[in-house]
């Protein structure tokens, strides 16, 4: 992947982090492509031990062409160490990705207190020539930070807000980059409100605010495995883990 594309998603995550209050608390490590040293039995990928499996996962179930966003998710939300110890997961991808049912393609998929996938195929000159590479990479950082919106419980959490709307999950209708946009289009004008007003309504703020104080009642995070910290990112798709510093 772009290497300015990883940058700018970081950059995105550590972004919403701070804005929820928590960036001096939770650490954003990347795994680059993650490969644990035993991820391999031969031939055969090991279950939940590389971005590898994961993707043949999602190949496996997928289309022609692309990979299965939702049985990653699945498989992320069932990893044995999610278990053991609270963290999120982030997938950027090159790879085109649709979210089983009849859509045609999304840009990414964020679930709530797990993961969120987010692809960068469609968010390219082969698709929107028009566009400087530069541009292009802020729109990815939007699409970056409104997977991880999701995932850290944006928008209506407990649907007792207003200016919501459900299209394919529950999206915000503020100037804000929770709002739901179809065409690839409209992830320029998210774009551009997001550098010219900030990234999230007073609500959506409000709201991330709150989704840490109430998943983590007593300030408690559980830490990662330090070992993860050491894989660097290469190669094309990169593994982001979040946990406690």
């Amino acid at each position: 992947m772009h290497s300015g594309a990883v940058t700018a998603a970081l950059s995105g995550i550590e972004e919403m982090l701070e804005i929820a209050g928590v960036s001096q608390m939770i650490s954003v490590g990347n795994l680059g492509v993650w490969r644990a040293s035993d991820y391999r039995d031969g031939s055969r990928l090991r279950e939940y031990r590389s971005i590898d499996w994961y993707l043949a996962r999602g190949r496996q179930t997928g289309r022609r062409g692309q990979l299965n966003a939702s049985t990653i998710t699945f498989d992320l939300m069932e990893e044995p160490w999610r278990r053991q110890e609270h963290h999120y997961d982030v997938i950027l991808l090159e790879s085109d990705i649709y979210n089983g049912g009849n859509t045609n393609f999304v840009l990414g998929v964020g679930t709530q207190a797990s993961s969120a996938i987010i692809s960068r195929h469609r968010l390219s000159r082969r698709y929107l020539p028009e566009l400087p590479e530069d541009e292009l990479i802020e729109c990815y950082k939007t699409a970056v930070m409104h997977e991880v919106g999701h995932m850290l419980g944006l928008p209506g959490r407990f649907g007792t807000r207003g200016h919501l709307e459900e299209s394919l999950g529950m999206h915000c209708t503020n100037t804000c980059l929770m709002r739901q946009r179809l065409r690839l289009e409209g992830w320029e004008e998210l774009t551009a409100d997001r550098l010219r007003r900030g990234s999230l309504c007073i609500e959506c703020r409000r709201e991330i605010v709150n989704f840490f104080q109430d998943m983590l009642p007593d300030g408690h995070f559980e830490p990662m495995e330090s070992s993860e910290a050491s894989f660097r990112p290469v190669g094309d798709d990169q593994f982001i883990p979040i946990g406690r510093r």
